[in-house]
């Protein structure tokens, strides 16, 4: 991004594009019960935008050629917020957006699928999925 508002804009579309990489076909609540000792109330998270208005939004952006890696460090980028219980961003998006999900006692997707809206490829190991961004922080930093 060539500005620090620009940047903004980008890391907000590029969430907004993440919570789009899998379809919200089944809601939260059609997956299985809070994990034990979960508090029973979760943070319901917004619908993302529709897909449309996100590709109008990518298509506005403006990337730069790749520059130095100079400065980056992955403990710059904090991991995973928890919003109910043993349950962080990832186990919730991936309980939201999956269908038949199953959760172990820390909240862990073991079970369920999920279908790539891009490919239309199923998913039933829940570790092969990213739902944060597509392209690796290093190249983002660079760029």
């Amino acid at each position: 991004m060539t500005t620090n508002s620009g940047w903004r804009r980008g890391a907000t579309v590029l969430a907004a594009l993440a919570a789009v990489l899998l379809p919200t076909a089944a809601p939260a609540a059609a997956t299985t019960a809070p994990a034990a000792g979960m508090a029973s109330a979760r943070r319901d998270l917004p619908e993302p935008p529709p897909v449309d208005v996100v590709r109008v939004e990518l298509d506005e952006l403006t990337v730069e050629a790749p520059h130095s890696i100079d400065g980056y460090s992955r403990e710059r980028f904090p991991h995973w917020i928890k919003i109910a219980g043993e349950c962080d961003t990832r186990e919730t998006v991936l309980a939201r957006d999956g269908q038949g999900v199953v959760q172990d006692d820390l909240c862990r997707a073991v079970a369920g699928t999920w279908t790539s809206p891009y490919d239309d490829k199923a998913f039933t190991d829940a570790k092969a999925l990213d739902i944060d961004h597509m392209v690796p922080l290093a190249a983002a930093w660079r760029s």
